[in-house]
């Protein structure tokens, strides 16, 4: 997980070349994408991704500019990935930034990371505080069977997570969505 202390370090590894020319995506810009696509709604607006990442404007404040909320989850997330963990015995085994070989540009920074001693089996963990799990609140259809809802973005960008974990370390992870 990235602390306050280390976010400068984060930032300059999550933005790679940082160009207009060579952005980076990371799981959860292609949660945007991907829910802009299929019509879903998102946590951010795609027309903020593109300002983001390809907009030449000098002044386009990358990855650091947080909201009041942003910044009480982030602040937040250590203590949900806690009492996760604590349930099982389990500490911290800490957060992973991995990248594609074969696309570099590929980014995601996983929350939790945790492999067996001998590779055959891993787990992601991703902390979420949200104020947007709501019963009915996605999809036409409104909730499955009484359960949550959960937002599509928060899915996808675990998928990519997954997808992104197989390729490094050859491993189908397990997914787990921690949310206080």
């Amino acid at each position: 997980m990235t602390t306050t202390s280390d976010r400068a370090d984060w930032l300059a590894w999550r933005s790679g070349a940082g160009t207009p020319d060579a952005p980076t995506l990371g799981a959860t810009d292609c949660a945007v994408i991907a829910c802009a696509a299929l019509d879903w709604p998102s946590f951010r607006d795609p027309a903020d991704l593109y300002d983001a990442h390809w907009s030449p404007k000098p002044d386009r404040g990358r990855f650091d500019e947080k909201s009041a909320i942003m910044q009480i989850g982030l602040e937040l997330e250590p203590y949900v990935l806690g009492l996760y963990l604590a349930r099982d015995g389990r500490t911290r085994a800490g957060e992973a930034r991995l990248q594609l070989a074969a696309h570099p540009w590929l980014r995601c920074s996983i929350d939790e990371l945790h492999l067996d001693d001998i590779g055959l089996t891993a787990e992601i963990v991703d902390a979420k505080t949200t104020r947007y799990l709501q019963r009915g609140a996605y999809f036409a259809g409104g909730d499955l069977d009484g359960a949550p809802v959960w937002p599509p973005a928060y899915l996808t960008q675990l998928a990519v997570y997954g997808v992104v974990t197989e390729q490094v370390h050859g491993v189908s992870p397990l997914l787990t969505l921690a949310v206080l």
